[in-house]
């Protein structure tokens, strides 16, 4: 797969998917007592005809308001589409919505961060209704997320050792670590945990990279104000480090983390580049 934008909301496996889904039902019920769904104020006038827009888009179009290839787009449709979260029932006599309308409903709030009230309008449809959508399509992205973020096997962790050392010249690195704050409205509950010393409110992301910067290991939705090192330490990725080190990290590898990151089973982190350094 070409890309992998929607792994950000997805987790390594099932159980991590379950608990990422409870964070992310939060932050999503966050969003919805920051936003008003209401449907009596006045509108702008929505388009009927967004669809076909999109399905005129060239490649380069495509890639530039959605952020991933079509190509992904139509496999997400068509994986969607035939998944027990999407049904094609009509609802209270409204015409049946496509999957693949709702698949861009999710690309169009993820790539671009539009509001409720933008979505609705490009797709001719209420404020609740994309609300609901959202919601189903992401949960049925957690749910198959553990399929695409996958730590790598053994041969694959030779092979990113030899593509690291080609890249930097650094042996037996199988991977490279960090995190990313994602920001967000103030929480309902507990916000001071998520706001940060930069002044925002943000859970936090931190995502394992390998070789072809994919995804291979990605532990989403602690507070903001947590440092690096923390969150690794509450990862499922420190336990397997610590558990199962041989297994997770054979011939001698580890993951390379910058100077946030403590010396640990499994990770080094980069020296701190204080002024006296020799290149060696």
């Amino acid at each position: 797969m070409e890309d992998q934008f929607f792994e950000l909301m997805c987790e390594k496996s099932s159980s991590e998917s379950a608990n990422t889904s409870g964070r992310t039902e939060e932050f999503l019920d966050s969003s919805a007592n920051t936003v008003d769904i209401s449907e009596n104020e006045e509108e702008r006038d929505k388009m009927t005809n967004f669809l076909q827009v999109i399905e005129s888009y060239t490649d380069q179009e495509f890639r530039r308001n959605f952020r991933l290839n079509s190509s992904t787009a139509r496999m997400l449709i068509d994986r969607y589409n035939t998944s027990s979260f999407y049904t094609n029932k009509e609802h209270g006599g409204l015409p049946k919505v496509g999957a693949s309308k709702e698949i861009y409903i999710l690309l169009s709030y993820m790539a671009n961060t539009n509001t409720f009230r933008e979505i609705a309008n490009l797709f001719n449809m209420s404020k609740s209704s994309a609300w609901r959508i959202l919601r189903r399509v992401v949960e049925w992205l957690l749910s198959i997320g553990h399929e695409y973020i996958q730590w790598p096997s053994a041969s694959k962790v030779q092979d990113n050792m030899r593509k690291f050392k080609a890249m930097k010249n650094i042996p037996n690195f199988v991977g490279c670590i960090d995190c990313s704050h994602i920001n967000i409205k103030a929480p309902v509950s507990n916000k001071h945990a998520y706001f940060k010393r930069k002044q925002f409110y943000s859970p936090q992301l931190q995502v394992v990279v390998d070789a072809d910067k994919m995804f291979i290991d990605v532990f989403a939705g602690e507070p903001g104000s947590l440092h690096d090192s923390r969150i690794l330490r509450r990862s499922s990725i420190y336990e397997k480090a610590t558990d199962d080190v041989e297994s997770k990290f054979p011939f001698n590898s580890f993951l390379l983390g910058d100077t946030a990151y403590g010396n640990s089973q499994g990770l080094i982190s980069a020296f701190r580049e204080n002024g006296f350094l020799t290149p060696a």
